[in-house]
């Protein structure tokens, strides 16, 4: 099996044209439009990646402490391994993989990437 990897783009840095943002998907990361509309901060509600503003992501509402009115939230991004910052930015968290779960080998998605939740 040939394994394609797609042009990504990369969530910490968010190089992603106006009006776009750099959100999760089945297969990685990818440009979308931010569809946050002025919501989307930190420990606000959402309902999709692309509702949360660009460098967060949506995460079901168990995962984040401050989370409060809505079945996800939005939390912020971070690199796996670095120096964590997010108990500094969401007390009762740390960086965890955002493919945390994949049973296979991962193939093009970066493993580094990974969201301020509570470590499961």
């Amino acid at each position: 099996m040939l394994n394609i990897c797609l042009p990504q783009c990369d969530p910490l840095f968010q190089f992603c044209e106006r009006g776009e943002g750099c959100y999760a998907t089945a297969t990685g990361f990818q440009c979308l439009p931010d569809l946050s509309a002025g919501s989307g901060a930190l420990g606000e509600p959402c309902a999709s990646a692309s509702a949360c503003d660009p460098g967060l992501a949506c995460v079901s509402a168990e995962s984040l402490p401050l989370c409060v009115g809505g079945d996800g939230c939005c939390t912020p991004l971070c690199a796996v391994g670095s120096p964590d910052d997010c108990e500094m930015l969401v007390p009762g968290t740390s960086c965890v993989s955002w493919f945390r779960e994949i049973d296979e080998e991962p193939g093009c998605l970066d493993t580094t990437v990974g969201a301020c939740v509570v470590a499961q």
